[in-house]
């Protein structure tokens, strides 16, 4: 059972590294997009107190999210490569684009209001996003990239290094 997960996992993470890079990039949009609507949703429920059907006070705050979103992430290059590493200049990169999107979206929903949208959402539904891209972008390369160190080391020959003294070993 442990074995025939272990081959589906590695299977399906090949599938995924062959994918085009624009492949790639829109899955990652996508993922982005989803994850406006569900921070929106999430943010009305901590507001609310109450979960909340998807209707237009959820609609209209997640599609300006999503728009303010990737526009942000395309002005700051963010979507120009899939990340296999997710380092700290990453980290501070996505870091400086959520404080724009955050900036804009608290601007949006505080200042000029979307209908009965409630004016809180625009303090915490940039926080929530902010956890949940950062959590997608970090989950993805730490399976893909404990599967290819897995798969790397397991087809490398064993060698000895003849002259190497301490080094070597």
């Amino acid at each position: 059972n442990n074995r025939l997960l272990e081959r589906l996992t590695s299977a399906s993470v090949q599938w995924m590294l062959a994918l085009p890079r624009f492949t790639k990039q829109t899955l990652v949009v996508i993922i982005d997009v989803c994850s406006c609507l569900i921070a929106t949703w999430i943010a009305l429920y901590l507001r609310l107190d109450e979960f909340v059907r998807v209707n237009n006070d959820v609609a209209r705050p997640a599609i300006l999210s999503a728009i303010l979103l990737l526009t942000v992430f395309l002005v700051f290059g963010l979507y120009k490569s899939v990340f296999r590493f997710f380092g700290t200049s990453l980290l501070l990169q996505f870091s400086r684009a959520m404080a724009l999107y955050s900036l804009a979206f608290f601007s949006v929903v505080m200042v000029v209001g979307l209908g009965d949208t409630p004016r809180a959402i625009g303090l915490i539904q940039p926080l929530v996003l902010f956890l949940m891209v950062i959590a997608s972008r970090l989950c993805l390369p730490l399976i893909l990239g404990y599967s290819a160190e897995t798969n790397r080391t397991a087809e490398l020959p064993s060698a000895v290094v003849y002259g190497a003294g301490r080094a070597g070993q």
